[in-house]
């Protein structure tokens, strides 16, 4: 093998149904299925759900595929920008979760960082600032009394 061979780098081979095996490897669409990422049919089971003596006109069928499929583009391309920004040629569960929390603040069940889980620390407070914050309490309980007597009288 020549020297440039050796240095090119080695694409991923794809098996049928398959994506090649990697941390966020999803199952590639066998030929013959449906390439929308939201049918029809599926969209008419979400309303039955929610209600079944509803209907959806074909536009706002359609309406709903294409915000859906734009969603799913814009999530993925950030995504990799993430991905790409970490030096990763991989997108991984976090790019995205990264992406929907910050940008979109949504966070999808079992997928939440540890670190968000914790409850923050208080910073230890010095005598000083306590002694102000009992002060500034005790002026507004004073003037909540004397707004109630003069609201009173």
């Amino acid at each position: 093998m020549s020297d440039t061979q050796s240095s090119q780098p080695k694409k991923a081979k794809k098996v049928q149904g398959k994506a090649a095996p990697g941390p966020a490897a999803l199952p590639i669409p066998q030929s013959g299925l449906s390439d929308e990422l939201l049918s029809r049919r599926r969209l008419q089971d979400l309303l039955s759900e929610i209600s079944q003596h509803d209907s959806m006109e074909p536009e706002v069928e359609r309406a709903l595929m294409d915000i859906a499929e734009d969603f799913v583009e814009s999530v993925t391309s950030f995504s990799c920008q993430l991905a790409r920004h970490r030096n990763s040629n991989i997108l991984e569960a976090k790019d995205i979760r990264l992406h929907l929390e910050k940008n979109w603040n949504l966070r999808v069940p079992g997928f939440t960082h540890p670190e968000d889980l914790r409850v923050p620390k208080r910073k230890n407070m010095s005598d000083l600032h306590k002694q102000r914050l009992e002060q500034a309490k005790k002026v507004g309980n004073q003037s909540d009394q004397q707004n109630k007597k003069s609201k009173t009288a």
